[in-house]
């Protein structure tokens, strides 16, 4: 599944941060789909960018170390309420929940 996911995720991508976001949303082994994103991805995408995105993103950039743990913090809620529902059985809850065949998928918020 993690070479499925990485060709969705990398499909029609302009930025890698739009890339990355696409990992973070579907869940799961991201480590692995993220690198194998970055393969397909990147190559496609303008080079300073994904520098830059990097640098942004591995605490050596001036992003604040807070919205770095936000975005950690929701995409972890979002995957743990999946693996909630589908363990309790709630198939119409997870339905409601934003998936893979999303097409327009909702952004990572702040947990309140």
């Amino acid at each position: 599944n993690s070479l499925i996911i990485a060709i969705w995720a990398a499909s029609d991508v302009t930025s890698p941060w739009q890339a990355i976001s696409r990992v973070l949303y579907v869940g799961g082994d991201t480590d692995t789909v993220g690198a194998v994103v970055g393969q397909v991805a990147c190559p496609l995408l303008d080079p300073s960018e994904v520098v830059n995105t990097f640098i942004d993103f591995t605490a050596l950039g001036p992003t604040p170390m807070e919205s770095k743990l936000q975005l950690a913090n929701a995409a972890a809620r979002r995957y743990f309420r999946r693996a909630l529902l589908f363990a309790a059985g709630d198939l119409q809850g997870l339905r409601k929940c934003p998936s893979l065949t999303d097409v327009n998928y909702p952004p990572f918020t702040k947990a309140v």
